[in-house]
């Protein structure tokens, strides 16, 4: 996990980086799970889809038609209103491990 908040400097005891684009993070991004307010997600699906995550997961109670159609048209996966966690079993998973 690499948490991306432009407002905090630490989240889980991590470092926070400024931007989902930022180059520091040296990896693929398989999930963007992102907290954002249904307001926010149209940019922050776009941003998901410049870096070519692979999947982009919304909480609970986020929505949007047009945003799912975003990143769905350029083969990603896109999960709205739910939460990880509790759906890992779901998709074939016992439990989430966070990654450092």
């Amino acid at each position: 996990m690499i948490p991306i908040n432009p407002n905090e400097k630490t989240e889980r005891s991590k470092a926070c980086r400024q931007s989902l684009a930022a180059p520091s993070l040296g990896h693929e991004i398989e999930m963007a799970d992102m907290f954002r307010k249904p307001s926010d997600v149209q940019a922050a699906a776009r941003r998901a889809v410049a870096v070519n995550a692979h999947a982009i997961w919304f909480q609970l109670g986020v929505t949007d038609p047009f945003t799912n159609s975003i990143a769905t048209k350029v083969g990603q996966i896109v999960v709205m209103d739910a939460y990880p966690k509790g759906n890992m079993p779901a998709l074939g998973r016992s439990s989430m491990t966070m990654a450092t």
